[in-house]
């Protein structure tokens, strides 16, 4: 089984100063899909490879445990070289542009300021995510305490905004998807395999993160 506490992430630290504020951005790139579910519009749906869904869940962690700093996801689609779509997801909006995600600690932005800040990120410095075990430890009592999310979308960005509580309570589905699903897909190529995310119980908004088998690519 894939562990994540022996997860090393990578990606840019970057600090965007707007009058007297100053506004830290952790960018974690990842490769894949999320797009609007085909049947919700109010559900939206992602596919990911097994290195996205560990950059994912270790993204998530880091939100949980800063309350200082966003975490910005850019996804990006992979084509092979035979020109298919990498991650290709059994439901969903197939020719719908990808959304970004951005984890927000409560309080720290409004949504509408988001593109300006985006458009401020600068290269930014390289930096290391390396978290310790217990940032991925969820308790039996998470789900029943997980509705503190919201979440809207906005300049193509699903923006999540919770306490650090909250991003922690929600973890078990991102820890389900980089640690458990890989398995799962070594022994069923043939499928995908999917772990659901609530985002917002008051608006009954999900987030439905499937695995995709070889990468992305279904086998024939």
């Amino acid at each position: 089984m894939v562990r994540l506490a022996d997860a090393v992430v990578r990606g840019t630290l970057h600090r965007v100063r707007r009058g007297r504020e100053e506004f830290r951005v952790a960018r974690i790139p990842l490769t894949g899909r999320l797009v609007e579910r085909q049947s919700c519009d109010s559900d939206l749906v992602g596919g990911f490879g097994a290195d996205a869904a560990r950059r994912l869940a270790v993204g998530w962690a880091l939100a949980a445990r800063s309350r200082q700093t966003l975490v910005y996801f850019p996804i990006a689609p992979e084509v092979t070289r035979d020109g298919r779509l990498r991650n290709p997801l059994p439901e969903g909006r197939s020719d719908a542009p990808n959304v970004d995600l951005l984890l927000v600690p409560r309080g720290r932005l409004r949504p509408s300021r988001w593109p300006e800040i985006r458009s401020r990120l600068g290269p930014g410095t390289p930096t290391t995510i390396d978290l310790p075990e217990d940032a991925f430890q969820v308790t039996e009592e998470a789900s029943e305490r997980a509705d503190r999310l919201s979440a809207t979308r906005h300049a193509r960005t699903l923006i999540v905004t919770g306490t650090g509580a909250a991003f922690a309570d929600s973890l078990g589905p991102l820890t389900t998807l980089a640690e458990d699903l890989p398995a799962a897909a070594a022994r069923h190529p043939e499928q995908f395999h999917v772990s659901e995310l609530v985002l917002d119980r008051a608006v009954g908004q999900g987030l439905f993160l499937y695995l995709a088998p070889h990468g992305g690519v279904l086998a024939s």
